[in-house]
């Protein structure tokens, strides 16, 4: 159950703000006219401005046989040229709106002289209050030259007038704006023109740097190939012209004699080794054998020549230490022949080599000396010939016409800005009112805040209002009011009742009689305490009784009357000490006690009641009840009963 009320509560929060705004319809409507009456005053007395545009094309000519001039453009770049493309369009709108395109659109155009570009007047004075206002706080202006505020104005509304944009395909499109038609379409045509001239200008002058600079570079190309021809003649005169071929021959002759010097040490070595085992006279076959062992040399043909010996393996003999000592010398003189030979071929090698090492230098220094020149001159003739060729590039797709009708102010956009703005400030207020008045603007949240136990609508008990307790009985006899029916059943076992009234269509003491009268049919004896005097004045009058100390006016029914407030307020009533003995008496001679009051009394009421747990009827109305009185009498006593509407 409790989350069925919070679904509901969430529902008709959204329906109170509906219905807050619907009951504030004709403020809001008020506001949004008054908007839009602002809108349409401003778009009939705003100035109104212009917009022309032209369309243009800078392209790079595509020709099979003349695209030559992304050739060269590798070698203006080597130079350090900043040439502008023609298809360079981010650059080319910056430059549009640089400071010294302005200053030569002015010189060019005479802006200057334009009031829409520049409204200064020198002979313009304050007017008094603001000159006065100026000295009393010490106010002192920058002094400027009158040529530097026409050059800021001039430059500022250029750059606000002037619009420039790239489209997807590559067209720029130049924009201007003017409060004057075909001034408007005058300067952007102008502007093109101007932009046509620059391109032009550029194009010339970068194909001029760019033949300068080949010219140039040629002329030091062949200053360059002459150069290291010299030096090669020069080289060959002074060195061998076959250095290269010198130094194979001397490597050749040089690993040669690497391997004389290596076989001759180790000759050298075995007969050292050989005069050792003389010495020792270990001349046997096992010296032998470990001498072959260690020394495989001992078996070779020319070492044993050397010692005279027989070539035959099988057939060794010792040779005697004389032999010895005569080849050593001999061996030991020839490695030292040969460590002074391979020392000079190593110079000489070495000499060959840096001859060759330059010669090679030489001839590959002139080799790429000729090939730049070649590719140089072939790049002159190129440029030579593209530089008579002038291909269109520059190509106007849309020359600017007078607008027929104004850009700005846009009368739609204007009306429909002002139309919403109406709708959201009237919406705006009128929530920040309705917060303000803090009433409920719907039934449901009524009900809902309310948290009563039942809910009746009041459209049927109105039409028994004014009418005295008898009357009623005879009405209510006649004609069954399911409401109360259902208010009988639900509270049959309460005995205090207390109405109250909040601004509600019905009197609180009207409902008090209805209830009163309803319960005197169903056969209980019922007493009404009204507070306003109310129920006192539309019945008839009747010789009032006394029960102890309090005046009972009869109605001749089941339904008292309590005369007790006659000569003072309610407030007095529900404050004065007697009052819940008072009541305490009343319960023992009543069924039910039907206490009703105004809104002004109706928390004097309650509090005085709060301990007799009574129920609390409560009539409301939207757009009337508060929400800070419900929550009063839901801080005292619960609802009981909302009659509404």
């Amino acid at each position: 159950m409790r989350s069925d009320n919070l679904i509901e509560d969430n529902e008709i929060n959204m329906k109170e703000i509906l219905a807050s705004l619907w009951f504030h319809k004709f403020f809001i409507f008020f506001v949004t006219t008054f908007f839009v009456f602002v809108s349409a005053f401003y778009v009939l007395n705003a100035d109104k401005i212009y917009t022309a545009s032209a369309t243009f094309e800078i392209g790079q000519d595509r020709s099979d046989g003349l695209n030559l001039v992304g050739q060269a453009e590798v070698f203006a770049s080597l130079a350090g040229l900043n040439t502008m493309g023609t298809n360079d369009s981010d650059l080319l709108l910056e430059r549009i709106l640089s400071r010294e395109f302005i200053l030569s659109s002015n010189t060019d155009f005479s802006l200057s002289d334009d009031t829409y570009f520049n409204n200064y007047d020198p002979a313009a004075r304050d007017p008094l209050w603001k000159a006065t206002i100026k000295k009393l706080i010490g106010w002192k202006p920058r002094q400027l030259s009158p040529n530097q505020i026409v050059i800021e104005n001039v430059v500022k509304n250029f750059r606000r007038s002037i619009k420039a944009k790239v489209s997807k395909g590559g067209a720029i499109s130049i924009s201007v704006t003017h409060s004057n038609p075909f001034k408007a379409a005058e300067y952007a045509n102008a502007i093109v023109n101007k932009i046509k001239q620059l391109v032009e200008f550029e194009n010339a002058t970068a194909s001029e740097k760019r033949l300068n600079y080949l010219s140039e570079t040629l002329a030091d190309a062949l200053q360059e190939v002459e150069v290291t021809q010299q030096n090669l003649k020069d080289f060959t005169l002074k060195n061998n012209a076959l250095a290269q071929e010198s130094f194979i021959s001397g490597s050749l002759r040089l690993d040669d004699l690497r391997v004389e010097f290596r076989e001759a040490e180790q000759f050298f070595q075995l007969l050292d080794y050989l005069k050792k085992i003389a010495l020792e006279n270990n001349l046997t076959d096992t010296s032998y054998q470990n001498l072959r062992l260690e020394y495989p040399l001992v078996d070779d043909v020319r070492f044993r020549r050397i010692l005279g010996m027989s070539e035959t393996i099988s057939a060794w003999s010792w040779p005697d230490i004389n032999t010895l000592d005569a080849v050593t010398a001999t061996l030991f003189d020839r490695i030292q022949r040969l460590r002074i030979e391979i020392s000079e071929m190593e110079n000489e090698a070495k000499a060959f080599a840096k001859s060759a090492e330059d010669l090679n230098r030489l001839k590959r220094e002139a080799k790429i000396a000729e090939a730049t020149y070649t590719v140089l001159i072939e790049q002159v003739k190129s440029q030579s010939l593209a530089a008579g060729f002038k291909p269109d590039t520059f190509k106007i797709f849309e020359y600017a016409a007078p607008p027929l009708g104004p850009s700005a102010p846009k009368r739609n956009t204007s009306l429909g800005l002002g139309l919403v703005l109406g709708l959201f400030s009237g919406c705006f207020l009128s929530i920040v009112n309705a917060n303000r008045r803090n009433v409920f603007y719907s039934n449901g949240q009524l009900i809902n805040k309310s948290n009563c136990d039942l809910a009746l609508k009041s459209k049927n008990i109105r039409k028994l209002s004014g009418f005295s307790v008898n009357k009623l009985i005879d009405k209510l006899t006649n004609k069954n009011l399911i409401e109360l029916d259902e208010a009988s059943v639900s509270f049959s076992e309460t005995q205090i009742f207390i109405v109250l009234s909040s601004y509600g269509r019905l009197k609180a003491s009207d409902l008090a009689r209805v209830i009163a009268a309803h319960g005197a049919i169903s056969g209980k004896k019922v007493v009404i305490c009204d507070t306003t005097g109310e129920t006192q004045r539309v019945n008839e009058e009747q010789e009032t009784k006394q029960l102890s100390n309090m005046s009972i006016l009869p109605t001749g029914s089941n339904v008292d009357i309590l005369k007790e407030n006659t000569n003072e307020s309610g407030y007095l009533y529900f404050t004065s000490a007697d009052f819940k003995s008072n009541v305490k008496k009343l319960s023992s001679s009543y069924d039910k006690i039907i206490f009703c009051t105004d809104e002004i009394e109706a928390i004097t009421g309650l509090k005085a009641l709060e301990t007799f747990n009574p129920c609390v009827v409560l009539v409301a109305r939207k757009r009337k009840t508060k929400k800070r009185f419900l929550e009063r009498v839901q801080s005292i006593t619960p609802i009981g009963i909302l009659c509404y509407g």
